[in-house]
């Protein structure tokens, strides 16, 4: 397979056809996950502890009395009285998650088909247009999401297995490496060098077989993708279909996905001087403002358009280059089928 062929004609490709770009800055933009630590007690250490005055909030005044003391007859409600409010706040937050929910998964899976589905009529018309990428993303928006979604629950069926072997061969070394240095002695040392010895073993076996999986993980999703839309297959014969052809052609997508993995880490080492200079674009001017104003308010006023701006630009590239990748994936499934046919002739 020639890959040097392939990424020339992914990259012409993307150049080329710019109304790909509006589906790969969609699924971009669609395809991250909400979440994270919870930051709200150090915010509140590292921002004045709370205090009003570092927020500006010292200026407003309550239309009512002093602080925190509303006049009589203005008491707070029950909790019974609050109770159908707190309800009907947390429904309402519920069914505003689900519809944002129900929308990311609608335009992020009719954007991965549309994308593959563009690029591979690209191939066979010479042209593509975005209503034939609505098209053929939207009627392939289920079968895409049900491929995700069994593939990623038997992903986290292998991982549970996985800890689970690596925590048992732990504990069993575990016994008599505490045995040894419990008994002390010339024993002691035996004893720490295999605990240790066993724990970077565990340790970095557990890193292999998490980049082996996510390498078969990955193959296989794009394979099963590309089979269903290109295809026009189900769920479950899409994902036997990519199966198939990862375990036929194994050196050949092993080696696109390690290609795709050094130019993802190329791309990000060359443009982290940019993040570095975004970065610095952001925080100086913010910090000046708060130097200033001894305000937090006015410093984030300065920074929300810089980091909208910054948001802007990141979503955009990685959109342009979601559909290079997708494009690499569609060409090298195109000349996979070509090579399974000769081989069945």
């Amino acid at each position: 397979m020639d890959y040097g062929r392939i990424l020339r004609r992914s990259l012409e490709i993307t150049w080329k056809h710019k109304v790909l770009w509006i589906f790969g800055i969609a699924a971009a933009l669609f395809s991250g996950h909400v979440g994270g630590p919870r930051i709200s007690r150090s915010i509140q250490y590292s921002f004045g502890g709370g205090k009003p005055e570092f927020w500006g909030f010292h200026r407003i005044r309550p239309p009512f009395g002093p602080w925190g003391h509303p006049p009589r007859g203005m008491m707070p409600p029950s909790m019974a009285e609050a109770l159908p409010f707190l309800v009907s706040l947390v429904l309402l937050a519920a069914l505003l998650i689900l519809i944002a929910t129900v929308v990311s998964i609608v335009i992020r899976y009719t954007s991965l088909g549309a994308l593959v589905g563009m690029v591979n009529e690209t191939e066979e018309k010479g042209t593509t247009s975005f209503r034939s990428g609505l098209d053929q993303g939207g009627k392939r928006l289920l079968p895409l999401f049900a491929i995700d979604l069994l593939i990623g629950l038997g992903t986290g069926v292998l991982i549970v297995v996985m800890l689970l072997v690596l925590f048992t061969l732990g504990a069993v070394v575990a016994v008599p490496a505490g045995l040894l240095i419990s008994a002390g002695g010339n024993l002691r040392i035996p004893g720490i060098i295999l605990a240790v010895g066993v724990g970077l073993g565990l340790f970095f076996l557990l890193i292999l077989l998490t980049v082996a999986l996510s390498a078969l993980v990955t193959i296989l999703r794009e394979l099963a993708f590309r089979t269903c839309v290109i295809e026009q297959k189900g769920v479950f014969a899409s994902i036997e279909e990519g199966w198939k052809l990862m375990r036929s052609h194994s050196r050949e997508v092993f080696l696109t996905w390690l290609l795709l993995v050094v130019i993802n880490l190329a791309l990000g080492l060359a443009l982290m001087p940019f993040a570095l200079i975004g970065i610095g674009s952001l925080v100086g001017p913010a910090f000046a403002t708060f130097h200033l104003t001894k305000m937090i308010w006015p410093a984030v006023l300065v920074a929300l358009p810089i980091a909208l701006g910054i948001f802007a630009i990141g979503i955009l590239l990685s959109g342009i280059y979601l559909v290079f990748r997708s494009a690499v994936w569609t060409l090298t499934y195109r000349e996979l089928q070509r090579l399974a046919l000769l081989d069945s002739a």
